[in-house]
């Protein structure tokens, strides 16, 4: 008797399942959802530019100290980027491999830059403040950070170009 109440259940256990599992056609469409919250500002006002030099875009100088100088003209440098934003510069290595951040040493050779409204310089001097050979075909890469970047982005090192790099989404 308890067999046969066993066997009973367990046929109608796997009707019910069958049943239950028969796939039903999917109702009507329901209506467009409330718009979610605005997610944190983004990088749409991150600026990256690479530049490659040529021996005539450098100057020799010899005063007040011996350096050799190329200034790019970028309209990206505003009044708000220099007041509150940031601008970091690299330099690709000799085997091209690698992006070194600004200032840069190597041997006796170092490269520094500083920026203003609508321009960045960069320096080439030599330790020994004898006056540098043109530095001809150099490329560089400039990063210009809007002040909200920062802001929102404190923990960045930003002289590690592949930190930078992964932050900004870049290739």
């Amino acid at each position: 008797m308890i067999r046969k109440r066993q066997i009973t259940t367990l046929i109608i256990l796997s009707l019910l399942t069958f049943v239950a599992c028969k796939k039903e056609t999917a109702g009507p469409k329901g209506e467009t959802g409330a718009t979610g919250a605005t997610g944190p500002a983004g990088n749409s006002n991150m600026q990256v530019q690479t530049f490659t030099t040529s021996t005539s875009s450098w100057t020799i100088n010899t005063w007040p100290y011996n350096y050799a100088e190329v200034v790019f003209s970028i309209p990206a440098i505003t009044s708000t980027v220099v007041s509150n934003g940031d601008v970091r510069v690299f330099v690709l290595d000799g085997n091209g491999t690698a992006w070194q951040a600004l200032p840069y040493s190597f041997l006796s050779s170092q490269y520094n830059f500083k920026y203003k409204i609508g321009e960045l310089i960069i320096d080439n001097t030599l330790y020994n403040n004898a006056v540098p050979t043109n530095p001809g075909i150099q490329q560089f890469k400039i990063v210009i950070v809007p002040p909200g970047f920062i802001k929102n982005n404190p923990d960045i090192n930003w002289n590690n170009y592949s930190e930078v790099k992964n932050k900004l989404g870049e290739n």
